[in-house]
């Protein structure tokens, strides 16, 4: 998924671009050590190493790369010292190599790039280019919505579904896309889904078959995803607990007739989950004698650090992990999680999703 969009807008622009224009990009901070060295770099799919775009040496505290690009996208700037990373895959071999990181976008003018601020809690920026201020300002208006949409994420997602539109043809549009999709709802992404290919009309074909692969996959998740919703029927998942043996949600739903069940999918890695892990264990504690049960989906690929999470934790409701080929993400929408589903046994009818917090513990509290 990472980047998918990105790769949609590039391919579509180079097939209307032809000429080369240079960039310059120049940054100066003394957190930039001398004899470090400065990457930019093109980041790829989830399985390949960034693509190494241009480079220099840190000299005065300072840095200034120059280049030519035919197509605006984004990329990746990052200062370390070359000895503690391995330039060709760019992982770190040692914590003391650990590199300043700027996302940009890198087009034709001088980008200025200014490190992070810990005093003031400022991250680090790209400016001084169109599409950089642009999605700095939008950053910046984002911010003060996002506090006060606290509570109400319709309203944040009423300011960035219209900004993804007007931006579609460009990088910006497409990197807030990638970086909000994951929770908005249902209806919304396929909106931007379909405005993508109404927009690049005939051009949609020329994409690479991996790319129209991808967003038509994107395509049948979220429509999925508006088959699980409220007031629809759940679908069978039947994976494997930590021996090996296939464990059906059809068989828990049935044996638990009149209680309810929670199907939870979450990972071992992912810090939000981990932080709903002692809301359902109080509410197993209050409510398992009462005919509430949990079926845990983990997408950990780890099956050691997720036997032991399990372990560690006491987890004691029914674990079971969706490895390899599993279709089980694809059944139930899943873009990101945490993602729950509560489900009436005695109907099999979904009565409610993504009950985080304590939101759990009061909705069994008023079914109980």
């Amino acid at each position: 998924m990472k980047n998918f969009i990105y790769a949609v807008v590039c391919v579509l622009l180079s097939v209307s671009c032809t000429s080369t224009k240079k960039y310059t990009i120049s940054g100066k901070d003394n957190g930039f050590s001398d004899g470090c060295k400065v990457y930019l770099c093109k980041v790829r799919g989830d399985d390949e190493p960034p693509l190494l775009l241009n480079s220099a040496v840190v000299a005065g505290n300072s840095f200034v790369l120059t280049g030519k690009v035919e197509t605006p996208h984004d990329a990746c700037l990052l200062v370390c010292n070359p000895a503690h990373i391995d330039e060709a895959t760019f992982e770190l071999l040692s914590d003391e190599g650990k590199p300043f990181a700027c996302d940009l976008f890198l087009e034709p003018g001088e980008i200025h790039v200014t490190s992070y601020n810990k005093e003031e809690k400022q991250p680090s920026v790209a400016s001084g280019t169109p599409l950089n201020d642009m999605y700095n300002e939008f950053d910046s208006d984002c911010d003060s919505i996002s506090s006060i949409a606290k509570n109400d994420p319709e309203k944040l997602f009423a300011f960035v579904a219209p900004f993804i539109k007007a931006n579609a043809a460009n990088p910006v549009g497409a990197k807030v896309f990638d970086r909000f999709h994951w929770s908005m709802p249902k209806e919304m992404k396929l909106e931007l889904l379909d405005s993508l290919q109404v927009y690049y009309g005939d051009k949609y074909a020329e994409l690479k078959a991996e790319t129209i692969e991808i967003l038509e996959h994107q395509r049948r998740r979220a429509e999925q995803g508006k088959s699980v919703q409220p007031g629809n029927l759940y679908k069978d998942v039947v994976e494997k607990d930590a021996v090996g043996t296939p464990v059906s949600l059809q068989e828990i739903v049935d044996d638990n007739k009149d209680g309810y069940l929670l199907l939870e999918f979450w990972a071992t890695w992912c810090a939000p989950c981990i932080r709903e892990v002692p809301y359902l264990l109080d509410a197993y504690k209050e409510y398992a004698d009462k005919g509430f049960k949990i079926y845990s989906v983990s997408l950990d690929t780890d099956e050691a650090a997720w036997c032991k999470f399990v372990e560690e934790r006491n987890l004691q409701w029914i674990n079971v992990r969706a490895a390899g080929e599993s279709d089980v993400r694809d059944k139930y929408g899943i873009f990101g999680i945490p993602a729950n589903f509560l489900i009436n046994c005695t109907t099999g009818e979904i009565i409610d999703v993504n009950l985080g917090g304590d939101a759990l513990l009061q909705r069994l509290s008023r079914l109980f």
